[in-house]
C-alpha cells in the first residue's frame, strides 16, 4: 500500500462496535458517512489510474477476475468487486470501501500459487463485504501522519511510473482531499477482531472455492521471511512482522480446526499463477533492483525464467541484480546469455564491457564496447565509452 494507500487507509481503517449488515445482505443500504468513504475511494481509484500506477495487462486482469469469480458465489456472486494490480514492489494488499481491491506487485511476486492468492483475496473481500472501513471510521482517530507516509510512497511510485516529476507533487496534494480512514488500514491494518474476522470468513471462502487451504498460512510465512530479509523496512500492514505472526497463528488455528474432507484433490494452481504473473515478475524485479533488494529481484527473475527461459530481458535483469549483489562472474554470464538471446541489447553489451574492463580483459571489453556504440550510436555516454575503447586498444593504459 503506497502513496495512494493513504486514500485507501482512510477507507479501510478502524474497528467498530456498531452492528452493520454485510454489503451482500438483501437489506443493505449505504449510510451517509459510508457514501463519503466511497467518494474518497473513487477519487483515489481515478488518481492511481491517471498516474499510471495500475498494471493494465489484460491477461493478468482476466486471470484475477477468474479467481474472484471462484471465491464470490457464497457472497452472492454479484458484488461490485474490482481487483487491480498496483505497480509497487512493497508487500501489501488492501480493499477499499467501494469494492476496489488492490494487490501490490511486490506481494504478487512473492506468492507461490493460486491458493495463496485466493487466501489474500478472500481476506480482503471480507474487509469489503463486512464494511470494515465504515466500522473503523466510526471509532478511529485522525491519523494524518499515516496518510503522509502512504502518499509519500505513492508519490514516488507515480513519478517512477510516469517519468513525470510533477506526478509526485500532484499525488501528495491528493492526500489533502482523502479521508484518513481510507489510508490508515493500509499501514496499520484493522483492529485485531476485524482482522481475525477477515481471516476466518476469508478462509471459509477459500475452502468453499475448492482451494488447498493448507497453503493459506504459507503466504504469510513467505511475507514474514521477506520482512526479515529486507534491506528496506516495509511501511505497510503486510510487511509488519507482528501482524504477519498474528495472521500465521490465526490461519494455522483455522486449519487445525478444519475436519478432513474426502473428495477430489484441492486446487493449488501453481502453474496457472506462474503463467499469469510471468510479465509482472520482471517489472517488479526491476523496481526491487533499483531499491537494492537483489535477493527479492533474483527470486522473481528465476521464477520468470522457469516459465520463460529464453527471455533476453530476464537474463539482463538477472545480470543487473547479480552485479549489484557483488557477483561479477555470475553477472557476466547472465549478460552473455542476454546478448546471445537478443543481439540488439545495447544495455547488456555496455555492462559486459564494463565488467570486462574492471577485470582487465581488454580485448573482450573493446569488443563489447564497440557493439554497444554500434547499437546505440546516440548514447549520451558515448564520449566516455570511446575513451574506454581507446584504453582497451592500448592494453588498459589510460
Amino acid at each position: 500500500m503506497v502513496g495512494m494507500a493513504a486514500v485507501a487507509l482512510a477507507l479501510l481503517s478502524g474497528c467498530a462496535a456498531t452492528t452493520l449488515v454485510p454489503i451482500d445482505h438483501a437489506g443493505f443500504q449505504p449510510e451517509p458517512d459510508e457514501r463519503a468513504l466511497w467518494d474518497s475511494a473513487e477519487t483515489l481509484d481515478k488518481a492511481m489510474a491517471e498516474h499510471q500506477l495500475i498494471d493494465d495487462d489484460p491477461a493478468l486482469q482476466a486471470y484475477l477476475d477468474g479467481v474472484v469469480a471462484r471465491l464470490t458465489p457464497p457472497l452472492g456472486g454479484d458484488l461490485p468487486v474490482r481487483v487491480r494490480v498496483l505497480r509497487d514492489p512493497y508487500l501489501n494488499a488492501f480493499a477499499m470501501p467501494n469494492g476496489s481491491v488492490y494487490l501490490h506487485a511486490g506481494l504478487l511476486a512473492r506468492i507461490d500459487n493460486e491458493a495463496q492468492l485466493a487466501t489474500v483475496l478472500g481476506h480482503e473481500l471480507v474487509h469489503f463485504t463486512e464494511r470494515h472501513s465504515l466500522k473503523t471510521q466510526r471509532t478511529a482517530e485522525n491519523r494524518r501522519a499515516v496518510m503522509q507516509v502512504v502518499f509519500g510512497v505513492l508519490a514516488a511510485a507515480a513519478a517512477g511510473a510516469s517519468g513525470d516529476l510533477n506526478a509526485a507533487r500532484l499525488m501528495m496534494d491528493l492526500g489533502d482531499a482523502i479521508s484518513p480512514t481510507v489510508v490508515d488500514a493500509q499501514v496499520n491494518g484493522y483492529s485485531r477482531d476485524l482482522e481475525r474476522e477477515a481471516d476466518a470468513r476469508g478462509f471459509a471462502l477459500v475452502a468453499a472455492a475448492g482451494y488447498d487451504v493448507a497453503e493459506s498460512p504459507k503466504v504469510f510465512a513467505h511475507l514474514q521471511q521477506d520482512h526479515a530479509e529486507a534491506d528496506i523496512e516495509e511501511p505497510y500492514f503486510f510487511g509488519s512482522h507482528p501482524r504477519l505472526a498474528e495472521r500465521i497463528e490465526s490461519y494455522q488455528a483455522l486449519l487445525a480446526a478444519r475436519p478432513a474432507a474426502p473428495g477430489p484433490a484441492p486446487r493449488v494452481g501453481r502453474d496457472e499463477l506462474a503463467a499469469a504473473l510471468s510479465p509482472l515478475l520482471l517489472d517488479n524485479a526491476r523496481a526491487d533492483i533499483r531499491m537494492g533488494r537483489t535477493s527479492r529481484a533474483l527470486r522473481a527473475i528465476d521464477r520468470h525464467l522457469a516459465h520463460t527461459p529464453a527471455n533476453g530481458r530476464a537474463h539482463f535483469l538477472r545480470g543487473e541484480a547479480l552485479r549489484r549483489a557483488g557477483d561479477a562472474d555470475a553477472a557476466r554470464l547472465a549478460y552473455d546469455r542476454a546478448v546471445d538471446l537478443d543481439p540488439g541489447d545495447a544495455a547488456a553489451a555496455r555492462e559486459l564491457g564494463l565488467l570486462h574492463r574492471a577485470a582487465g580483459r581488454h580485448q573482450a571489453a573493446r569488443a563489447a564496447f564497440a557493439r554497444y556504440l554500434e547499437l546505440a550510436p546516440a548514447a549520451t555516454d558515448r564520449p566516455i565509452i570511446e575513451v574506454y575503447v581507446r584504453e582497451a586498444e592500448q592494453g588498459g593504459a589510460p
